[in-house]
């Protein structure tokens, strides 16, 4: 449907089951649906779907989230139900997936967004995850990294103008600064501490001054 708040005029497309709309260039949108990824022309309003896949044959696949991100404008990355993550070259058409088997924590996307260090994150049913073109590397992030939850909510998420991101979850929202985050460390521990006692005396991190007393 597009609206003209002029004439007051709608206009109706036969697309159904749409996710998401991206646009790109002065007359050109991107369309996330159920049943792939449209190229849609706002002038002739003519629309078909992005051959993605490989050589002739098309992939079939239900698309959640797009992105394109300024530092690489040839590149649409697609956020898929059950197909990973899809980074389809808009020069040539060749497509790279990424899935579980390279390290994301969950095959079913809810969202997809870049960052200012040309990095991708994806947000899904578990974890969050930093995926880094140029290495092929990916992050997971979890509850236990400062997530809220594990889950994230489908296609809740928001870039700030300072580029921080905030994601929606069901126990609910949270702020990410991407700047903040290095490539994760595997062989550290985020450790919590819910209870701290020296010699069965309860310490807080207020506590200025342990007293030798409390020792035999």
């Amino acid at each position: 449907m597009r609206y003209n708040p002029t004439t007051h005029k709608v206009d109706y497309y036969p697309i159904k089951g749409i996710n998401q709309l991206l646009a790109y260039g002065k007359d050109t949108l991107f369309v996330a649906s159920t049943k792939g990824v449209i190229i849609f022309n706002i002038q002739t309003e003519k629309g078909d779907y992005l051959p993605v896949g490989e050589k002739e044959k098309s992939m079939q696949f239900i698309t959640q989230s797009l992105c394109i991100p300024p530092s690489t404008p040839q590149q649409l990355w697609i956020g898929t139900e059950g197909k990973g993550v899809l980074c389809y070259q808009l020069t040539d058409g060749t497509t790279k997936q990424y899935t579980q088997a390279d390290g994301l924590s969950s095959n079913n996307i809810c969202g997809i967004q870049y960052d200012g260090q040309g990095r991708i994150w994806v947000s899904t049913e578990n974890g969050l995850n930093c995926l880094h073109p140029k290495h092929g590397r990916i992050d997971v992030f979890y509850e236990a990294d400062g997530l809220p939850d594990n889950i994230l909510n489908f296609r809740s998420f928001s870039q700030f103008r300072n580029n921080h991101i905030v994601w929606g979850t069901p126990e609910g929202a949270f702020e990410l600064n991407p700047d903040e985050f290095a490539q994760k460390d595997e062989t550290s521990f985020n450790l919590r501490f819910e209870e701290f006692a020296l010699f069965n005396v309860p310490v807080r991190p207020d506590t200025k001054r342990f007293s030798p007393a409390y020792c035999d």
